[in-house]
């Protein structure tokens, strides 16, 4: 019980004390003067041993002098001293918020009655509101997102644009380059027709199998540049067959001797295909010319 008593009486002693504003300012300038030792009070090693804590906490009051005088006096009466006038400085300064405080108290509330009634809002309409900002906000940043994501995909399909473009004139000059062969290869054709001479071939009637016997080879070049090529033979003589598959019937053949020139229609068995071939016959193993679509045929016998 008396110690209880003791403990009641300090901590009224150090309230009474704290409550005082001459005691609060001497406590405030020994602490702020002392500052390193508070610090190192709370941040010693474990290692260090009571003695060493002690003569450190000795040597921090040695260092404060003051007119040549130092030492844990010396601090308390520069903590008494000073203390004084920051007790009337805060006094000053704690005045001076009081005055602040009140003129925009004042002010505020002169503001405050200036608004008009028909502006206030409740708690309720002021939350709904700005939940409603809220959401304008949340669908604002989401539009922002998606023109980003837009402004991507648009860029993404500008490079694309400019791939294709390329791409483009690349085929175009592949094309002007497939053309100038053909070119070529009609200058050629003309040249070796003329110098290849007549060459009478013995065709009785119009079986095209005279003419078409063993194994050919087709190599055709179309209008656009594309080129390829099949093997084929003439069988019970108008039958075109390629890969051992019927797939055009020869009609309408026209042979003239005298020019060595040939026509025929290829008539697709299993779809609509026409082709109309107009052909001059080189020797007994080539026959050149096209079909009606502008496509370059050479007739090669292969056996």
């Amino acid at each position: 019980m008396e110690v209880d008593k003791i403990k009641d009486s300090v901590k009224n002693y150090l309230d009474d004390r704290l409550k005082n504003p001459y005691f609060a300012s001497v406590i405030a300038v020994w602490l702020i003067t002392n500052r390193v030792l508070v610090f190192g009070l709370f941040n010693f090693e474990s290692t260090l041993t009571l003695e060493q804590r002690t003569s450190w906490v000795h040597q921090q009051f040695k260092q404060f002098e003051w007119y040549g005088i130092g030492g844990f006096y010396m601090v308390a009466i520069w903590s008494l001293f000073w203390g004084y006038f920051v007790m009337i400085l805060m006094n000053q300064l704690n005045g001076f918020g009081k005055i602040i405080f009140k003129w925009v108290n004042r002010n505020i509330i002169n503001l405050l009655r200036k608004i008009d009634p028909a502006s206030w809002v409740s708690i309720k309409e002021h939350f709904a509101l700005k939940k409603i900002v809220a959401d304008l906000e949340d669908n604002v940043n989401k539009r922002k997102g998606e023109n980003i994501q837009l402004q991507k995909e648009y860029e993404i399909s500008e490079d694309k644009i400019v791939v294709l473009e390329e791409k483009k004139k690349e085929l175009e000059i592949d094309l002007d380059q497939k053309k100038e062969s053909i070119r070529e290869y009609d200058t050629k054709i003309q040249e070796l027709l003329k110098a290849t001479p007549k060459v009478e071939v013995q065709v009785e009637g119009n079986d095209i199998s005279e003419i078409f016997k063993g194994k050919w080879r087709n190599d055709y070049v179309f209008s656009d540049g594309r080129e390829g090529d099949e093997i084929f033979e003439i069988i019970e003589g108008n039958k075109y067959i390629k890969d051992g598959e019927h797939i055009f019937n020869i009609e309408k053949v026209e042979i003239n001797k005298k020019e060595n020139r040939v026509k025929f229609t290829k008539v697709g068995v299993n779809d609509d295909r026409v082709a109309v071939n107009f052909l001059t016959i080189v020797n007994k193993k080539t026959l050149i010319g096209m079909e009606d679509k502008g496509t370059r045929i050479t007739y090669s016998r292969i056996d």
